[in-house]
Formats: C-alpha cells, structure tokens, sequence
C-alpha cells in the first residue's frame, strides 16, 4: 500500500492505495468521489476522464501514483 497525497478541486487529501491502482480507483473508491464514472476501461469511452496537471486524461489508465 501507498499514502498519497491528491490535490482534488483544490483541497489536498490523503488516500491509501495499491501502488498498481489506477486513478479512477483512487478517486472513486479512496475518496467516495462517484462522479467519475468507469465505462470501457480501455480509455475508448471518456467516461473517467479528469483533469490532471492541466490536461485532460482518462483515469481508467493512468496509475494512481503518477
């Protein structure tokens, strides 16, 4: 497991994770925060997309610790 730290609409929160779970995981199911939703997970859909650094990606393939 992983603590990381995630700047989520501009609060720093704390999650602890699987160092191979993916963002949507973290998001979802660390942080309670459903709006991001799991479609296709093969970043086909866009459901997950979020925001991150300024640029728009698909959590269901970007690892929670990038």
């Amino acid at each position: 497991m992983a603590k990381l730290k995630l700047n989520v609409n501009g609060e720093t929160q704390e999650v602890d994770v699987a160092e191979t779970a993916l963002l949507l995981d973290a998001l979802r199911e660390g942080l309670g925060m459903t709006g991001t939703k799991r479609g296709c997970e093969t970043s086909h859909c866009g459901a997950c997309t979020v925001m991150l650094d300024g640029v728009a990606v698909h959590s269901c393939v970007v690892l929670a610790a990038r």
